[in-house]
């Protein structure tokens, strides 16, 4: 299983792979992960989702593409559309091939390689609101908790 985690003080992106603690390059602050099971190894709150682990700027850039071309000459007057049902073929394609990742509300840490939990949902707007308001990381019951080197 690999983790993607961000520092809460300088928001860099921390790769690595629990239990090993994460380093933040910038600040120099270490992440001792969690170890019990079923909560974030960073902010140790239980509260996930599930969404694909799919580039957004590739997303974009598709559609960019797709909508571009709709103004153009390439096709004709009557498919000026097709472009847009070219974009949503390949948009349903990658759907079906790219793999899920389970990612953290609290703290957006993102698991790949995980195993995927049934009972997880997608992405639930007023569930993530609810957790923006939650401290972390969460107070550790064995005393360990961020240290600054």
């Amino acid at each position: 299983m690999k983790i993607v985690a961000w520092c809460k003080d300088c928001d860099v992106r921390l790769d690595g792979a629990p239990p090993a603690p994460l380093r933040c390059p910038e600040c120099g602050k270490e992440v001792v992960p969690f170890s019990e099971p079923g909560v974030c190894v960073v902010c140790g709150y239980d509260h996930f989702h599930v969404r694909k682990d799919f580039p957004r700027q590739l997303g974009l850039a598709i559609v960019l593409v797709a909508g571009a071309l709709c103004f153009t000459n390439i096709f004709p007057p009557g498919l000026f559309f097709l472009p847009l049902i070219i974009a949503s073929v390949i948009d349903l394609l990658l759907y079906q091939v790219i793999p899920w990742k389970t990612v953290c509300y609290v703290c957006e840490t993102e698991y790949r390689g995980a195993p995927i939990d049934p009972a997880l949902r997608p992405f639930d707007l007023e569930t993530a609101t609810e957790c923006k308001r939650l401290r972390w990381p969460k107070a550790r019951a064995d005393g360990a908790d961020l240290k600054q080197t």
